[in-house]
C-alpha cells in the first residue's frame, strides 16, 4: 500500500542540526553578554583607586619631608623672644626677656635664660623643648658653649651642652646622654677654635673635643692653640713656664722645655727659642 505523494523520508526534521544550532545560538549569546561586560567601566575604578592611592603615599612623602627638613629659629616679637620654625608657624610663644638659643636648628632643643640680675650679672639658664617643657631638670645649669672668630663672628660649639651639677661642670649632648662628668671646676672654649675645650681640675688644665674626648690630661698651667686650626696641635705650658707641643693624637709634637713656640705651616716644623737662642725644629730635630 503506498504511503501518497507527500511522504519523501528525505525531508524528515534532522534533531542533531537543531540541537547544534540552538547550541551555537547559546554560545553568540553568552559570548556577546561577557563582551559587554567586560566593556563595562570596572577599569576605570580600579585605575582611580591605584591613582588614589599613590596619591596618598605621594601626600605622606611630602609631609615626612616637610618634617625633616623643619628648622627651628630664635624670634623677637614685642621686645620678647620665642621660637618659630621654618614654616613660619611660632613653636614657643614669644615670652622671654633674653634670646633663646639654637644650639641645632634641625632639633627641637632649646636654651632659654632668665632671672637675670644686670646689676651683679647673674643668671639662670635652663633647656626646654618644643612645647616649652624644661629639659635635663637634674642639673643646675645647662648652657651652649659659644665662640668666635677674629671677625667676632659668632658660633656654638656643636652637639654638646654644658651643664652644672653640685658646683661642678661636665657635657652632654642633645639627647641628654653623658659626655662628660661633672668634676671639673671650668669647661671653655679656645677662642676661635673650634672642637677645643679647656678643661680646670685643681688648678691645672686639660683639653677635651666636643664629644668629650680628653685630649690632653689636667697637668698644665695653660693650653693655646698653635694656629686657628686645632689640627696644628696645641701649646702646652708646664708649671715652670716651659713651652711645648701636643698633638690631636695625644703625641707629644714638641718637647717641652721652650721659652716660646711659632708655627711656620708647616708639618711638624716650629720656630722655637731655647735659652735666648731660635731654632728652627722639624720633626723633632
Amino acid at each position: 500500500m503506498g504511503r501518497g505523494k507527500r511522504y519523501n523520508p528525505e525531508h524528515k526534521l534532522n534533531i542533531k542540526k537543531v540541537i547544534a544550532v540552538i547550541i551555537a545560538f547559546l554560545v553568540i549569546i553568552m559570548f556577546v553578554a561577557v563582551f559587554i561586560k567586560l566593556m563595562q567601566p570596572k577599569a576605570e575604578t580600579t585605575e582611580k583607586k591605584v591613582a588614589m592611592a599613590y596619591y596618598s603615599a605621594f601626600t605622606n612623602n611630602a609631609r615626612q619631608e616637610k618634617k625633616v627638613a623643619l628648622a627651628y629659629y630664635s624670634a623677637l616679637e614685642n621686645d620678647k623672644w620665642g621660637i618659630i620654625n621654618s614654616s613660619g608657624e611660632t613653636v614657643i610663644t614669644p615670652s622671654y626677656d633674653e634670646m633663646i638659643v639654637v644650639p641645632d636648628k634641625e632639633k627641637a632643643v632649646f636654651i632659654v635664660t632668665y632671672d637675670v640680675d644686670y646689676a651683679t650679672g647673674a643668671y639662670k639658664t635652663k633647656a626646654v623643648n618644643a612645647k616649652n617643657e624644661q629639659l635635663f631638670s637634674e642639673y643646675e645649669q645647662v648652657e651652649t658653649i659659644q665662640n668666635y672668630d677674629k671677625q667676632n663672628n659668632i658660633w656654638y660649639e656643636k652637639g654638646c651642652l654644658r651643664v652644672k651639677k653640685d658646683g661642678k661642670y661636665g657635657l652632654i649632648d642633645l639627647s641628654g646622654k653623658v659626655l662628660l662628668d661633672c668634676q671639673y671646676d671650668s669647661i671653655e672654649p679656645i677662642i676661635g677654635a673650634n672642637n677645643s675645650l679647656v678643661t680646670k681640675k685643681d688648678g691645672k688644665e686639660g683639653l677635651v673635643s666636643t664629644i668629650g674626648a680628653q685630649i690632653i690630661d689636667n697637668s698644665y698651667a695653660s693650653i693655646t692653640t698653635l694656629t686657628d686650626k686645632y689640627e696644628d696641635g696645641y701649646i702646652v705650658k708646664d708649671e715652670n713656664g716651659k713651652l711645648g707641643v701636643i698633638g690631636t693624637n695625644k703625641k707629644e709634637l714638641l718637647k717641652i722645655e721652650y721659652d716660646d713656640i711659632k708655627n711656620i705651616y708647616s708639618n711638624n716644623t716650629y720656630i722655637a727659642k731655647k735659652d735666648g737662642d731660635w731654632k728652627i725644629i722639624s720633626d723633632g730635630k
